[in-house]
């Protein structure tokens, strides 16, 4: 009875501790995937506002330089004293490039800013952090993510060494599976460099006797 009794103890302890690995493991793989699911948001964020008004700014600029290059030429034309042999003047593409968006920007970058940022606000615009603030988020994200990665890779591995049936993060199984390969290609070749040195030495050693047999033959015929 007395062994019994300790044999359902042992089962019982058994059983307890595999739930507390699985469900240990569990909670690594969870917390991975909210850290990677934090690193995602963070990453397809918004830049903060000081970083759009600048981005903003500078492509009015850029698009008002562009419309000027592009269509100056015909302005200065358009206003010029003397026009030998044209008797019309036309506005730049007889006024249609007016109303482009790049004569906003070179005629009234506030207002093409304003309405940019307007249309920006209107879209749901969230501000995120500023450049440092989310180098530094994304460099504490990655180190927690490699954090739980490790210790999920090493709790799995002392799960299967006791006889779970558990699985690596996929992409940590993905890992392993290309290492595995890598080194088997890697013994190969070390292989296949080994039997062709072998073959040439093989090569080598027989010349060698070759030679040696001819010159002992012709010491003897003379």
């Amino acid at each position: 009875m007395t062994v019994i009794k300790t044999l359902q103890s042992f089962q019982n302890q058994v059983r307890t501790a595999t739930s507390a690995s699985l469900a240990y493991i569990g909670e690594l793989a969870r917390r991975y995937t909210e850290a990677r699911a934090r690193l995602k948001a963070l990453e397809a964020g918004a830049m903060s506002r000081r970083e759009v008004e600048q981005l903003v700014r500078d492509q009015i600029a850029r698009d008002g330089r562009a419309w000027l290059d592009e269509h100056g030429y015909a302005l200065r034309q358009f206003i010029a004293r003397a026009r030998p042999r044209l008797k019309v003047r036309h506005l730049p593409d007889y006024g249609r490039a007016l109303v482009e968006w790049g004569a906003l920007c070179a005629s009234d970058p506030d207002g093409a800013y304003a309405r940019v940022m307007t249309l920006i606000e209107a879209n749901g615009y969230q501000p995120g952090p500023d450049a440092e603030q989310y180098k530094a988020d994304v460099t504490a994200l990655l180190t927690e993510l490699a954090s739980h990665e490790r210790d999920h890779e090493h709790a799995v591995d002392a799960a299967l060494e006791a006889g779970l049936q558990v699985e690596h993060l996929p992409h940590v199984q993905q890992r392993r599976e290309d290492e595995a390969r890598a080194r088997q290609l890697e013994d190969e070749r070390v292989v296949d460099r080994q039997r062709r040195q072998a073959a040439l030495d093989d090569a080598h050693v027989a010349h060698a006797d070759g030679r040696e047999s001819r010159t002992a033959t012709s010491s003897y015929l003379s």
